[in-house]
């Protein structure tokens, strides 16, 4: 089970079941202290229980929603992104087993994962906002902070973080928040696009220019796509013919 703890950080609404027998526990908010999700929200770290309904280590408001799951134990972790905990998931047996070092250990990498991905998310969800929050600006008083810089930030934390998933979403996210040029103006290329570019007209591919950039190659297909985008071209040997005739390549 999981869910993500409200901006206040005072209640959390489980959202998500996977394998469960009911939907006994979707929708049910969970505050800090209350049962055994709300002690590990309280005390920021895993809570586990072999015998949730007759444990004297936690609160029982949530004992209907265990008996209609037929749940023997439980263990809680939180998910932390950042330096706050923004989410937390659950697991439960339905046998009378006891937890194991191995099955928490299971959880706490799950929930690591989860935070790294979230906090991720939060990243982008932030930078987005400060975009839509630019334009809008820019529409009333004329442009202050150029959106290709945000753009390039978002591409830098693509290139630092190991999970292709979300790597790859950056990447996407990046080429779809491209801001148009005027028509018939060629926008200026950031620093990143004019190395990619150098690199083409080397006749290096992408992933040979990815290992010599220290980037990855999704990431260099879309430093060049950007750059084909100002340009108007269809292809890399377009792309360098008009970059040769603007005097930005040799």
């Amino acid at each position: 089970m999981g869910g993500l703890i409200d901006p206040s950080g005072l209640r959390l609404v489980i959202t998500e079941l996977h394998n469960a027998r009911t939907n006994a526990f979707r929708g049910t908010v969970v505050t800090p202290g209350a049962g055994a999700g709300g002690q590990a929200m309280l005390l920021a770290r895993p809570v586990a229980v072999d015998d949730y309904l007759r444990s004297a280590a936690i609160t029982h408001q949530y004992d209907r929603q265990a008996q209609a799951e037929q749940a023997n134990g439980t263990f809680a972790v939180p998910v932390q992104a950042g330096s706050r905990i923004r989410a937390m998931i659950w697991g439960l047996t339905w046998s009378q087993r006891q937890f194991g070092d191995r099955m928490l250990e299971s959880g706490a990498r799950v929930a690591a994962r989860l935070g790294q991905e979230l906090a991720v998310e939060i990243e982008v969800t932030r930078r987005l906002t400060d975009i839509e929050d630019e334009r809008r600006r820019c529409a009333r008083q004329g442009p202050t902070v150029d959106p290709r810089e945000i753009r390039e930030e978002l591409l830098s934390i693509a290139d630092a973080t190991s999970d292709p998933w979300v790597r790859d979403r950056l990447v996407v996210v990046c080429d779809r928040m491209c801001v148009p040029d005027r028509p018939g103006h060629i926008g200026p290329l950031t620093p990143r696009e004019l190395e990619v570019l150098v690199e083409v007209a080397r006749g290096l591919t992408n992933i040979e220019i990815a290992e010599r950039l220290a980037l990855m190659p999704t990431t260099v297909k879309s430093y060049l796509k950007n750059a084909m985008r100002k340009f108007g071209t269809r292809n890399r040997v377009e792309t360098i013919h008009a970059a040769r005739q603007a005097g930005l390549v040799l």
